[in-house]
């Protein structure tokens, strides 16, 4: 079976690599994973590592074959070879954005006909994101089934305030879609969805089988960090902070840093370039790396710390304790209101967390039978005896959408 993997966004990568691997397992299977422009992937490492199976294709969507038919093979070579560099300079991508032939129904059919795809499967986007709006019609009239996973578990308490629903129906367009839990259909059932279409299969991201694979691999080197050694490691992942808490966040993080027994790393995203204005306020001794991804720094640290992000799942799969940071975020969450964490009400009450950690690890305190219920709730859901990836295996192999 010929799948089509799209990626528009790199958080996109999140379901699609597990799913890489699980569907690469069977090898009568061919996975063709296509990335918008602006989406740089060549060097995710686990990525590297799936694209060594003799049925694992990746490349930039606008690089296949079948443009060498619009363009010429000169034309063509000369993208490739500014393409490699293109994901880093804005300008440049927009100038090959002018450059690259129409991505309409007619190259979209051309695609989906040159590799014989079975299925694809992309994030739940809009029709108007991407190349969502070629890609569906091209499939339906084609009746290839068209598939939407989620991307990421939903963390927002529904119906806070700030928090955005999306437009009824808005969704519709997908034949299935496929989400984490039950948290994520009750967001879409309140906006309008046909929940007919709507299947609850865990989360590939951060399920057991996609950790214990990540944990064993002998392809990646530990992440090493000066000066740790003997001390409390703390991860932060880091966010542009709320324009009116970026004062208290950059004292919080200071403050935590003076403290004598602690190493701290403030995990970035991939693409950042280090300019934010607060990184330059911030301790000397607060170490900024984005070289690896949020699992291999999660295996580094001791205790994880976050504000509003689904990047604090990745330590509570490997039984790493984490601290929301709950004075510096707008929006509640829901494994802060589950009671599936610590978290910090001041600078001060960090600072007596971390003590609490360094003079007892791991912490007998700590809430580890709610992580549990969470990480059942929201990572392993509905799938059935706990097998997210196979679940997800089965709902786009054996049970095909119907096709509208």
């Amino acid at each position: 079976m010929n799948f089509l993997f799209y990626i528009r966004r790199e958080i996109d990568f999140d379901f699609m690599l597990p799913l890489l691997h699980k569907l690469s397992a069977n090898p009568d299977n061919r996975l063709h994973l296509y990335s918008s422009l602006d989406t740089d992937f060549r060097h995710d490492t686990w990525l590297k590592l799936l694209s060594k199976r003799n049925n694992v294709y990746s490349e930039s969507i606008y690089s296949h074959t079948i443009l060498k038919r619009h363009m010429g093979w000169m034309a063509n070579d000369f993208l490739q070879a500014i393409l490699k560099i293109a994901p880093r300079f804005k300008l440049l991508r927009s100038v090959i954005n002018r450059l690259t032939p129409p991505c309409n129904n007619k190259w979209a059919n051309a695609l989906l006909s040159c590799l014989d795809i079975d299925r694809v499967v992309m994030a739940p986007n809009k029709l108007t994101r991407g190349l969502t709006g070629v890609l569906v019609p091209a499939a339906r009239q084609k009746g290839i089934p068209v598939y939407s996973v989620s991307n990421s578990i939903d963390i927002v308490l529904l119906g806070a305030e700030g928090y955005k629903d999306v437009d009824p129906g808005q969704l519709d367009h997908f034949d299935r879609q496929i989400v984490v839990n039950n948290y994520r259909r009750t967001y879409l059932e309140r906006t309008g969805h046909d929940l007919n279409r709507i299947v609850v299969a865990g989360s590939p991201r951060s399920c057991v089988e996609w950790t214990k694979f990540r944990r064993q691999t002998n392809a990646i080197q530990p992440v090493e960090v000066e000066d740790s050694e003997g001390r409390l490691k703390i991860l932060v992942f880091g966010r542009t902070p709320e324009p009116c808490l970026t004062d208290d966040y950059i004292a919080t993080l200071n403050k935590i840093a003076e403290l004598d027994f602690v190493k701290i790393v403030l995990k970035l995203k991939p693409q950042s370039d280090f300019t934010a204005s607060y990184l330059t306020e911030l301790d000397k001794n607060i170490v900024l790396r984005s070289d690896r991804d949020t699992f291999q720094f999660s295996l580094w640290a001791d205790v994880a710390l976050g504000i509003t992000t689904t990047a604090l799942i990745e330590p509570m799969m490997l039984n790493i304790p984490i601290i929301d940071l709950g004075h510096l975020r707008v929006l509640p969450t829901n494994y802060a209101s589950a009671g599936a964490c610590w978290s910090s009400n001041s600078a001060s009450h960090l600072v007596d967390l971390l003590h609490k950690l360094h003079s007892e690890y791991p912490p007998s305190s700590y809430p580890w039978d709610i992580v549990e219920s969470y990480l059942q709730e929201n990572v392993v859901a509905e799938a059935p005896n706990g097998d997210v990836l196979g679940y997800h295996e089965k709902l786009l192999v054996t049970d095909p959408a119907t096709v509208q």
